[in-house]
This record gives structure tokens, sequence and C-alpha cells, in this order.
């Protein structure tokens, strides 16, 4: 193939994928922790409270919202907002899956040429992962997408030849971390960070633009400005203790030996 071929079956792929989600969106059964994202949206709206939200008139203090505000958006435009229907909190999934699948290839383009991207992206839109996410509610799928991105900013930053188009790439990665954050929370993010420092101080070539690529003090502030205000919004709402006890407030992340499950 031609690299202008390859490109094209890159974006093939990612259509696909779209296609492949749309699939049975709307009859297959809704899994348990689907409903909980749908039904938490209904109720947020039932309420008028997009800060907080809720299931079964209990403050939900499981997950950031952003996935909850995007499928709200779906259901809008739908019309649905006071029922949300099945397919409506996939959508976001599939169009999430797309761009995961897009963003790997590019990967691949910007890491070691078309023929791996094109490669890499036949893989991720293939993978067992992709396929299952795609068609379920749950914000996994947004996440990883987020993710990718930040990583995919990394990548075009190191390479970036002017200072400002590295400044940019990187603001880009932060933005994409931050809202990756605002989806499930910090914790991928965190390691994908400490990994691209460390990566940063093993290659020599790297190491005089270790702050060039990362820009620690920026990255807090855009991870700031995108995720505390949605944050103190919530400590107002739930107080602070409820918040501190709850898996937002780090829960899961606590060992608990004692109870026999040292899985988180």
């Amino acid at each position: 193939m031609t690299t202008r071929e390859m490109a094209i079956w890159r974006w093939v792929l990612a259509g696909l994928t779209i296609v492949l989600g749309l699939a049975n969106m709307v009859d297959l059964p809704m899994e348990p922790h689907e409903t909980f994202v749908v039904r938490t949206v209904e109720e947020m709206h039932d309420r008028g409270e997009w800060i907080v939200p809720y299931l079964n008139d209990r403050p939900r203090l499981n997950k950031p919202p952003l996935s909850y505000w995007f499928t709200a958006v779906v259901a809008e435009i739908a019309g649905d907002l006071h029922r949300v229907a099945p397919w409506e909190g996939r959508l976001v999934s599939v169009l999430a899956g797309a761009g995961l699948v897009a963003v790997t290839g590019l990967l691949g383009v910007a890491l070691a040429g078309p023929a791996v991207g094109l490669m890499a992206a036949a893989i991720a839109a293939s993978s067992h992962g992709v396929f299952y996410y795609i068609h379920s509610a749950r914000p996994e799928m947004l996440y990883a997408f987020w993710c990718a991105l930040g990583l995919l900013a990394f990548v075009r930053a190191w390479q970036a030849d002017q200072p400002s188009v590295r400044l940019r790439w990187v603001m880009g990665m932060w933005g994409a971390f931050a809202l990756a954050c605002l989806t499930k929370g910090p914790q991928l993010p965190l390691m994908l960070v400490l990994a691209l420092a460390l990566f940063t101080r093993l290659h020599a070539s790297l190491r005089p633009l270790t702050l060039d690529l990362l820009r620690p003090v920026w990255g807090l502030l855009i991870l700031a400005a995108v995720n505390l205000p949605w944050w103190y919004a919530m400590r107002q709402g739930v107080g602070a203790e409820a918040l501190q006890h709850s898996q937002l407030g780090g829960s899961l992340l606590r060992p608990h030996l004692p109870d026999g499950n040292p899985y988180y």
C-alpha cells in the first residue's frame, strides 16, 4: 500500500468500529453497571442537580461526572432526558472507541511509520476490550480514549522542533489527562505521567527537555482548572466526611487486608 492508502484504511477501521458499536446497541440487555450510568443521569435530570450524581435518591460518590454529562447531552439531543435509552448511554463509548482506534493508529505512525500505524489500528479495532466496552455505557472506553490522546500529545511534543509547537502539544496532553480524571479518576493518568517522566530521564537526548516535555506547573494548573471547581461543588453538596469515605475520596485505593481482599 501507499502511505495515503494506509492512512485511508486507518480511518476506515475507526469507521468500522462505529458500525460495530452501533450493531445491536438498542436491543442488547443492559448490565448492572450500565444501569447505574443511565439511571444516575435520569435522577440528575429529575433533581435538576448536575453536580452531585444521585442513584436511588442517594449521592452516588463512585465516579466523576463527565460520562454522565456526555450521556445527558446525547439524551437531550434525542429528547429522552427524562428516560434515557440504553443506546444513548452507549453512544459515548462507541464514539470514544472509534477515537481510541484512530489515536492508536496515529501513535503507531508517529513512533514507527504508516505500516505500523495501520497494524496498530487493526489490532485495536479487533481487540476484545474495544469490542466489549463499545457496547457498554460504562466510562472505561472514554477513559481509555483520553489517556491515549494524552500519550499521543506527549509523543507529538517530543517530536516537535519548535518550542511553541511543543508547548501546545504539552498543554493538549495535560488537557486530555485532566478530562480523564474527570471521567474516572487520576489513577491511570498518574501512572502515565510517571512513566513519561521516567522515559525522559532514561534517554540522554531527552533529559535536557524533561521540564519542557512535562511542564509540571502548567499541568497542575490545568488539572486544577478542570477538576477542582466540580470537586469543590461536590464537597459543598455532600459534605467533606461523606466524600472522604467514598470511592471519589480514594476509599478503593486504601489497603483492606483485614477484609481478605488485597486487590485494590
